[in-house]
């Protein structure tokens, strides 16, 4: 956001920061659902709850197609710093004038297998090491 400035900058986060706390906001009084009174333990229960089936449809076909976006976003993300590093490592072995092209391929197949293989693991929710880890990949990740 250096190309907007300060004071647009901060404005725009102010902004996106306030829309984030009042989604959030509706999302919490759609907790237990108008009518019945019964707990909405996801965000589908409560859209379906609060807007009816259409709705409930049209936002799950809208949630699933941005998790798919995402996922192919992580893997090409994560092809491509695999690269990075093999090309960084290839240059320090042969000189920086070595010609160190690699394809992006292998390593996104193996990143949609490891997916698939992840995704397999029962009640994944529930396994905390799995959250401890991506909290500490997540934290590498930004530091690099």
């Amino acid at each position: 956001m250096e190309f907007l400035g300060w004071a647009i900058g901060v404005a725009t986060l102010l902004t996106f920061a306030s829309i984030t706390f009042y989604t959030s906001s509706l999302l919490v009084e759609s907790y237990r659902s108008p009518l019945t009174g019964k707990r909405n333990y996801t965000y589908m229960q409560a859209v379906q709850a609060t807007l009816g089936g259409k709705m409930y449809v049209a936002c799950g076909v809208a949630q699933y197609a941005l998790q798919i976006g995402l996922i192919i976003g992580y893997t090409i993300a994560a092809a491509i710093s695999m690269v990075a590093i093999q090309q960084s490592h290839c240059f320090h072995r042969r000189g920086h004038e070595a010609s160190c092209q690699f394809s992006h391929k292998p390593y996104m197949i193996g990143m949609g297998l490891f997916e698939m293989v992840v995704s397999q693991i029962p009640n994944i929710g529930k396994v905390w090491g799995l959250s401890v880890m991506a909290s500490v990949m997540s934290f590498g990740f930004a530091s690099i």
